[in-house]
């Protein structure tokens, strides 16, 4: 049991971003979610933006770091926006942070 004491819990995986659904973690996220905690995923750079929707939808993530991935959904017409796709409209809506390095 963790205690109101408690500030932080962190989870760490060594290798492969593509293999964290494959390694039973769903059962560790549904722990963190179910006492209130924030979720951050680096998600959306070597493996592309399929992590950032596992991140989302597998993991519960509340932010994504190292989304550079995401602009593969955002088409561009000059300098400016022309369209969003599924995954970069569900980010705005929600208003997913997202931090690009």
């Amino acid at each position: 049991m963790i205690s109101a004491i408690t500030a932080c819990l962190a989870l760490t995986w060594q290798g492969r971003k593509a293999d964290i659904l494959r390694r039973n973690t769903s059962t560790r996220f549904h722990f963190i979610q179910r006492m209130n905690g924030n979720i951050t995923i680096h998600a959306g750079e070597a493996f592309g933006k399929e992590s950032i929707w596992q991140a989302i939808q597998w993991c519960g993530a509340h932010r994504i770091g190292h989304a550079t991935r995401l602009v593969e959904d955002i088409m561009i017409s000059g300098n400016e926006v022309a369209k969003l796709g599924t995954l970069a409209q569900y980010v705005l809506d929600k208003r997913i942070p997202s931090r690009f390095a």
